[in-house]
């Protein structure tokens, strides 16, 4: 239940941070992915540190850090300053607004590749834990797995200003998608813990450039007094449904056709996103993807 809670109150955190990050000022909002960087930063410390912890002392000494860190997150969040929505046209949504956005066929569109995308990034990672356990066994390998695939992302979110001048967003939302497919193919073929762990630094091109890139395809195509509005529900449809339904599917998926299977059904999720990102990268070019 507790759990439940705690995934209750994630997904729209994170999604109300990067809009915090996005709104707060045009400075901000440029260095999107440099800011992001350092939460890849956190997170690959923390996982790194928390698995030696754990195979030392225990599970025991999570739930007193996770406290701890929890009221020090909430102590910064009181005393930052909050973004100005100097662009809103009313500070609040209704009816006609969730109408606007559900009669906008890019964002739908958008939010459609977005699912697919976390539920084969979920799905592989969920495989990929399972494998490590399997092989190693050990708290500490889940802990260098996850801090290389989150350190991985800060060199591709640091240069990603320059990213998006030289590179269509459309076309870095493809080349990402590409390399979510070449991962969960190669997780095919592992045979050790090493090898888990080497492909997750895959996650750079993968995950590393989905981050920023889809923040910014969603806020590109809705007006400012949707710009919030957009991108949490966005990660709710997106993130937060994919949460549901990849790691229950997937669960089930393993125990009644195997891991090898299960990758493959994976693999055919990423192989439709990227049909729908490229689609729709089409359509853009020929101006025939319109918001009614």
């Amino acid at each position: 239940l507790i759990l439940c809670l705690i995934g209750f109150c994630q997904s729209p955190s994170f999604a109300l941070l990067d809009c915090w990050v996005l709104e707060s000022s045009y400075l901000a909002k440029d260095n999107f992915g440099s800011i992001r960087a350092f939460g890849s930063i956190g997170w690959g410390l923390s996982t790194l540190i928390f698995g030696y912890a754990i195979d030392i002392i225990g599970y025991r000494i999570i739930p007193g850090l996770f406290i701890i860190f929890s009221f020090f997150v909430l102590f910064i969040a009181l005393n930052t300053k909050d973004a100005e929505k100097h662009q809103a046209t009313h500070s609040s949504i209704n009816f006609h607004d969730i109408k606007e956005l559900l009669h906008n066929t890019r964002y739908i569109h958008l939010v459609v590749i977005f699912l697919l995308i976390y539920i084969n990034f979920n799905s592989t990672v969920m495989i990929s834990l399972t494998l490590l356990n399997q092989l190693s066994g050990k708290a500490s390998d889940v802990g260098i797995f996850t801090f290389i695939a989150a350190w991985s992302e800060i060199p591709i979110l640091l240069v990603a200003r320059k990213l998006l001048i030289r590179i269509d967003q459309k076309k870095l939302l493809i080349i990402s998608i590409v390399f979510f497919l070449l991962r969960t193919t190669l997780t095919y073929f592992a045979n050790s813990s090493s090898f888990i762990i080497a492909l997750s630094l895959l996650q750079m091109f993968s995950f590393g450039i989905f981050i920023f890139i889809s923040k910014y395809l969603v806020d590109e195509i809705n007006p400012p007094h949707l710009k919030t509005s957009s991108q949490t529900i966005v990660m709710s449809a997106s993130s937060g449904l994919s949460g549901f339904l990849s790691y229950t599917a997937t669960g089930a998926l393993l125990d009644l056709i195997g891991i090898s299977n299960t990758i493959i059904v994976s693999s055919c999720v990423s192989l439709l996103a990227l049909f729908l990102s490229i689609w729709y990268y089409r359509l853009s070019k020929t101006k025939k993807l319109v918001t009614v």
